[in-house]
């Protein structure tokens, strides 16, 4: 018969973060905030002045790649910025105020099984902020607090890029609305 304790002692160890999740953990954190560094540099400051003199307006198409990065790069923000909370609240929850310091704090942050998505949030930010600006643009979708002037505005675009790293979800659930407006059979052809 098994000893009780040795069953017990397993279940506790399995709930323990062992040393490849601390390391998926710093990692993880490091990686997003190098995200938030390079993104905040490239939006906000002149640091990469030497990599931004290569972009030019293409005039053909009117596509300022300038203004196109940095709203990729905001997106990228909003996507990191959330992850970042997202380890944030799970550690907190992890490692609560103890009063035993004998205690081990649980594993209720499995890094292994959300390391793709932290790694991935903060490019679906960037891809989704430069969606929902071409869907804008082509007035598929409107914000009634945006004018045509306001689209101007680097601040503008910045903030919606950022909201849409942000908010992927909603996002996504946006443009999944669109497409059943935009491809959905009409009534006609069902008949």
């Amino acid at each position: 018969m098994s000893d009780p304790n040795t069953k017990e002692q397993e279940v506790i160890e399995d709930l323990l973060h062992r040393p490849l999740d601390i390391c998926l953990i710093a990692f993880t954190i490091i990686y997003n905030f190098i995200i938030l560094v390079v993104a905040t540099l490239w939006i906000f400051t002149n640091k990469f002045e030497e990599s931004k003199k290569g972009l030019t307006t293409l005039t053909n198409l009117k596509i300022d790649e300038g203004v196109t990065y940095a709203l990729f790069f905001s997106g990228m923000l909003g996507g990191s910025f959330y992850c970042l909370r997202a380890i944030y609240l799970r550690l907190s929850a992890a490692y609560p105020e103890q009063k035993d310091p004998e205690k081990a704090p649980l594993k209720v942050f499995n890094i292994r099984v959300w390391l793709f998505w932290y790694l991935f949030r903060p490019w679906q930010g960037g891809i989704l902020a430069l969606v929902i600006m071409c869907l804008i643009n082509g007035d598929f979708l409107t914000a009634k607090s945006l004018e045509a002037g306001n689209l101007k505005s680097f601040y503008i675009l910045i903030a919606i890029g950022f909201f849409a790293g942000l908010g992927t979800q909603e996002v996504i659930q946006k443009i999944q609305e669109i497409i059943a407006v935009i491809f959905s059979r009409s009534k006609a052809a069902e008949h």
